[in-house]
């Protein structure tokens, strides 16, 4: 019997465990902050350290906590993997980098990311997603708890890149919904594709990545299916934004733009449509005369 340990379950890890649960020799173990998302909850130091996968299903502002509340019952061979998508505020960090940062030396993690939004997992659809490890063992035995099921992955050495596109996509995610709300037009959103797509390539390098992530599932596929999708946060927070509603709701790319602005900035400032995105939502106003300027 494998033994697998969702930490979270929100939208996705409930979606991880869903499909989890119809794998006859794979056992799904749940913990959440709000326990009564978790009926007969046990305790993390119960459930951890018979896992030979945790994931990490929580907000990126909650990770380290998350993480730091395990490490302690993580047994050295158990891989941890993080669903996180955006960038720590004070220290600018992504998920990899919090990883390597909190677990024991020689501990396998990986990040994985793709279009595999939740509630298409937890309704029976596909997902497609890459498991970015240094480890590609790692990545075989995360595979192997997913055989035959409706989510579909791939390898990448590319950790760094897998990590940054996650924060980037929910970006111009943003922008997306913001050009749909106002009423621009598919054409306008074919521009900003083609110009996210080529942000995402320049930026991946710069901040260690690698070019080529930008173009495929983590980034492109991602991209497509988190910007158009009345099931993302970050859209449907954009749309309102292009509409002239005021937005309350909280999504992983408006958290993330202020300290991912301030980090790529000190390298290139030739990011025309990631800082037009922060801008709209720095001034909260003349959305429609910020937009038209440049795509209409």
């Amino acid at each position: 019997m494998k033994h697998v340990c969702i930490i979270g379950v929100g939208e996705l890890g409930g979606a991880l465990a869903h499909i989890l649960a119809g794998r006859k020799k794979v056992h799904v173990d749940c913990w959440d902050i709000n326990p009564s998302r978790v009926p007969r909850q046990k305790t993390v130091q119960e459930i951890i350290p018979r896992a030979g996968v945790v994931f990490l299903a929580v907000p990126s502002s909650s990770l380290r906590a998350a993480l730091a509340s395990v490490v302690p019952s993580i047994a050295k061979n158990t891989i941890v993997v993080s669903c996180a998508k955006g960038i720590e505020q004070g220290s600018k960090k992504t998920a990899d980098k919090i990883l390597g940062e909190l677990l024991r030396r020689g501990q396998p993690f990986a990040i994985i990311g793709g279009p595999m939004l939740a509630e298409e997992l937890s309704g029976g659809g596909d997902g497609y997603a890459v498991v970015a490890s240094k480890s590609k063992q790692a990545y075989a035995r995360v595979r192997e708890f997913f055989t035959g099921t409706s989510l579909h992955l791939e390898y990448s050495s590319d950790m760094r890149g897998v990590a940054l596109r996650g924060v980037l996509k929910n970006i111009y995610a943003i922008g997306f919904g913001i050009c749909d709300g106002i009423g621009l037009g598919d054409n306008t959103r074919g521009a900003l594709m083609t110009q996210a797509l080529r942000e995402m390539t320049t930026i991946l390098p710069l901040l260690g990545g690698k070019k080529g992530t930008a173009l495929g599932l983590a980034g492109i596929g991602d991209l497509v299916a988190t910007g158009s999708s009345r099931y993302s946060s970050n859209y449907t927070v954009g749309m309102k934004i292009g509409k002239g509603e005021k937005v309350k709701r909280h999504c992983e790319g408006r958290s993330s733009i202020v300290p991912f602005a301030a980090l790529v900035q000190k390298r290139t400032k030739d990011l025309p449509l990631l800082f037009m995105i922060k801008s709209i939502l720095d001034a909260g106003n003349g959305v429609r005369n910020s937009f038209c300027k440049k795509y209409s």
